[in-house]
């Protein structure tokens, strides 16, 4: 393939896990920039110039986790996909136009041992971002014009999972990290409630595209009906999370949560 792949390392996508980072939508202009909605709360670094960006032309990776960042920027979150059936960077569907667009980038064959499927993996690197009407625009590799960059209409982009000693320097999550966590309540909460008292376990964290929420199931639920709750994962509500204890700490408003 006669693909373009300078500047940052490239992803071996059978050794790492891979990161939704954004989704393409519609193009931009006639010299290939595409728009993008993105799903980082990092996009500076994920589109700095000559940043590898690879696309996966199978609903394969549909169970890899996304990158969710900060809880504070789960509040600016604009236009990210709905989850379906499951968290939404897993869910994410590619719609294959990235095969169509061979020579926009380096494209790599690798075969699924759990599936025994053929995965195509397409690696763009970024040429140029910038912001318009506060959506990401980009020029990536290869694509360069209107009608490489409508081909790729749909096709989601992911990056290299970074280390989780280095997601945690930057007060940053993996949805993975988050279930099984332990729901306590904060010393300070609104509520009045006893501190430390358990609220429940986080057993799905959801992505409504406006914001992330953590889905507990509730120790003492008031009745069967109301069996789990849906916390928004904010700073004001989901103020600490300490992963070697287990627990979350939450300071929720008052009908947040059913029973308390």
């Amino acid at each position: 393939m006669n693909g373009e792949t300078t500047g940052s390392q490239q992803v071996d996508p059978q050794q790492h896990e891979l990161l939704r980072v954004c989704r393409i939508g519609r193009a931009q202009g006639l010299k290939g920039e595409v728009n993008v909605t993105t799903f980082t709360d990092d996009p500076e670094r994920r589109y700095a110039p000559d940043s590898a960006l690879t696309a996966v032309n199978r609903h394969i990776y549909s169970t890899r986790p996304q990158e969710i960042g900060t809880k504070k920027s789960m509040e600016g979150v604009e236009d990210a996909a709905a989850r379906n059936g499951g968290d939404a960077a897993r869910g994410g569907r590619n719609s294959g136009n990235a095969g169509s667009t061979q020579n926009a980038g380096s494209t790599v064959n690798a075969r699924n041992a759990q599936t025994d499927q053929d995965i195509e993996y397409t690696e763009y690197s970024v040429q140029s971002a910038r912001i318009q009407k506060n959506r990401w625009v980009l020029k990536l590799s290869g694509v360069n014009d209107r009608t490489a960059a409508e081909a790729l209409n749909g096709t989601d982009l992911y990056v290299q999972a970074d280390d989780a000693e280095e997601m945690m320097e930057e007060d940053a999550w993996y949805p993975k990290d988050l279930l099984g966590l332990t729901a306590i309540l904060d010393e300070s909460n609104a509520i009045g409630a006893p501190a430390g008292q358990v609220v429940g376990k986080v057993v799905d964290v959801n992505d409504t595209g406006a914001q992330w929420l953590l889905k507990i199931r509730l120790a003492n639920p008031p009745a069967e009906a109301e069996a789990t709750a849906l916390v928004p994962f904010v700073d004001a509500i989901v103020p600490q999370i300490d992963l070697e204890a287990g627990t979350l700490t939450l300071d929720p408003p008052g009908g947040l949560i059913p029973g308390l």
